[in-house]
């Protein structure tokens, strides 16, 4: 009976947390389109707008665009599309608290369920941030030249990120857990991700390849069949999409246009060195917290199989970020970083489930130290938050 009542009780705090957590959000958008903060939430609503009153053109992922347009009801006034946007963008925060909740439970060796230290965990999560890199003191740049593990400005990357954590986790699982009957799930959240952004396919998929060579069990050979399917399915979703983005036609032709430019190029820190005035310091101050954990447990800390895992993921986002860069007027978007702020997300995320849900000794020096370096990245990551807002802007 006590057991079932402080079930019941946990239930309640983190219904309410959540409720609270949609508000939130909601508030905050509201208040940054009223006061015209320029960012890709407005373009992005613009693009459904566009498609549903004059039959625009959309992506190949256009999943975050038609979500967008049925919520609005398909309607023929803008407002609408902006208040969708507002909606679809804090429901998939609120979505990634709860993910975030539910797997620091999953993974905490504590095992004490939901407790003060795992809503910590999961709402810290939700605004951790690159440190300062010389771009903050010279430019007063507080994004550019870093390497993030959150945005707020970017709706699809804002909608992909439950979907994206969600696939983590659970290919992490299905390889140590082989189920036939899982595999439609997977399939779905390969689509999913497809369809709003690729970019998170990009790491997770040559990372559970990787995975499932390294970790031999009693279903080895079913695991790598699977994975490969899984992966040529993925593959197969993001050439078509390539070719939809980079090889238009000429019109009336089925030819790829002659004097088109854009297309993907290897060009190792072409983009990262655009935008960061020291790429060592960016470095070392966007992932300042991981890389003192690595060192203060001489690696130890690596032996985890989950932090492994992530850090596999993160290792191949930041490669991706480093030797890929787009060719003609996309140049310099930096659209091989979407992966990379996700690879980020990932590493904080299992490190954090790590120090704050599984330490024996939370009275030691290490912890304590470790504990602050996070702090750190969550109120620089808050100031960022607020900074938007105030100075409207998000770079």
């Amino acid at each position: 009976m006590a057991g079932g009542f402080l079930k019941y009780k946990q239930g309640v705090k983190k219904n309410w947390i959540a409720v609270a957590t949609f508000f939130f959000f909601c508030i905050y958008y509201l208040i940054l389109l009223y006061s015209h903060i320029d960012t890709d939430i407005q373009a992005h609503a613009f693009v459904s707008y566009k498609f549903i009153t004059e039959g625009g053109a959309l992506t190949p992922n256009f999943l975050y665009f038609i979500t967008i347009a049925f919520f609005a009801g398909f309607s023929k006034y803008k407002f609408m599309y902006y208040a969708a946007s507002v909606f679809i963008i804090s429901l998939s925060l609120t979505a990634k608290y709860l993910i975030n909740t539910f797997y620091t439970v999953k993974y905490s060796l504590a095992n004490t369920g939901l407790n003060k230290q795992v809503f910590f965990t999961a709402a810290s999560l939700m605004f951790i941030f690159c440190l300062p890199g010389l771009n903050f003191f010279e430019q007063g740049d507080f994004l550019l030249g870093q390497l993030t593990s959150n945005v707020w400005h970017n709706s699809t990357v804002i909608f992909l990120f439950p979907f994206a954590i969600v696939l983590f986790f659970f290919f992490f699982w299905f390889i140590q857990n082989f189920e036939r009957k899982k595999i439609p799930f997977l399939i779905f959240l390969i689509v999913i991700n497809a369809l709003i952004k690729p970019s998170f396919l990009f790491t997770i998929m040559p990372t559970v390849m990787l995975w499932g060579v390294i970790i031999k069990n009693k279903n080895y050979r079913k695991i790598l069949i699977t994975l490969s399917a899984l992966t040529i399915l993925a593959l197969a979703l993001i050439f078509l999409q390539y070719f939809v983005i980079y090889i238009p036609v000429q019109s009336g032709s089925a030819l790829p246009c002659k004097d088109c430019t854009d297309g993907v190029s290897i060009e190792p820190f072409a983009v990262w060195k655009y935008y960061s005035l020291s790429i060592p310091v960016s470095f070392a101050s966007s992932l300042f917290f991981p890389l003192l954990y690595f060192v203060i447990s001489k690696g130890s800390v690596l032996k985890d199989s989950l932090v492994k895992f992530a850090a596999i993921n993160w290792l191949i986002s930041l490669l991706i970020y480093i030797v890929f860069i787009e060719t003609g007027g996309r140049k310099y978007h930096g659209n091989f970083g979407w992966q990379m702020i996700i690879g980020n997300y990932l590493l904080f995320f299992v490190l954090a489930i790590k120090l704050f849900n599984n330490a024996d000794e939370k009275k030691s020096k290490t912890y304590k130290t470790l504990s602050l370096a996070f702090l750190l990245h969550i109120l620089w990551g808050i100031i960022y938050f607020l900074k938007i807002i105030f100075l409207k802007n998000y770079f």
